[in-house]
């Protein structure tokens, strides 16, 4: 299950340290290009719900207020 992206941004970002922070983008950019990859495999088969294209979606809207927090707060 995924939290709305003001959620995520509450539980695991608000609060914390810069280097967390930025440990925390880096982990979503590796996220992202992992699910971006995993979709282009003609292999690919979904076998978790939500499906890679909405978990895809919603880390790329996690990056983005990640991001948006770091510059506001740092």
């Amino acid at each position: 299950m995924m939290i709305s992206p003001e959620g995520y941004i509450e539980w695991n970002i608000k609060g914390k340290s810069k280097r967390h922070v930025l440990a925390e983008i880096r982990r979503l950019k590796a996220e992202i290009a992992r699910l971006e990859k995993s979709i282009q495999n003609p292999d690919f088969k979904v076998v978790r719900t939500p499906g890679p294209d909405v978990q895809l979606q919603i880390n790329k809207e996690y990056l983005e207020l990640a991001e948006k927090y770091l510059k506001e707060s740092f």
